[in-house]
């Protein structure tokens, strides 16, 4: 498998942790923006990272890379059961990457420093504004939530000075 991947950019950041918690091998090319490989120029018909190529299957959405690497790869599992919670997960990714994913592309095109500094300020206020729903549960929305579940063990492992 291989994965056309942006340093820089929030969905192929989110890509690779779900290959990361999954511990799947994978090589990945890394691209910049706007200096496509021809390979991918040929295979990704928008152009875009990540674009993941396995064998014969090209993906390139972020969303759609995520959901085939947990069916390809069922354990452990990314995403709850419970439909109920699932859906209510699907819901809150989608909002991040509506508001917080947007304003974050936003301050990256900003030539002007002081709008950059007013975008930087409404992003860290709408994650502010957002915490009551980081503590509804410990992690996140669900406790089988994976990426939420080992981010927080390692985290108190760490304060604890162990290490998982």
């Amino acid at each position: 498998m291989t994965l056309f991947s942006a340093p820089s950019d929030p969905w192929s950041h989110r890509t690779r942790i779900v290959l990361a918690e999954k511990g799947i091998s994978i090589d990945i090319v890394s691209v910049e923006a706007g200096r496509f490989p021809e390979d991918l120029l040929d295979l990704n018909p928008y152009h875009s990272v990540p674009t993941l190529v396995d064998r014969d299957l090209v993906l390139y959405d972020s969303r759609v890379i995520i959901e085939y690497l947990d069916e390809r790869f069922p354990h452990p599992p990314l995403m709850p059961v419970d439909p109920v919670t699932r859906a209510q997960f699907r819901l809150a990714l989608y909002r991040i990457e509506r508001d917080w994913y947007s304003l974050a592309r936003q301050i990256d095109a900003e030539p002007d420093k002081k709008q950059t500094v007013k975008l930087k300020k409404i992003l860290r206020d709408t994650i502010l504004q957002s915490t009551d729903l980081f503590k509804v549960k410990p992690f996140f929305l669900s406790d089988a939530c994976l990426i939420m579940r080992s981010t927080c063990r390692r985290r108190r492992s760490r304060s604890r000075g162990t290490r998982n």
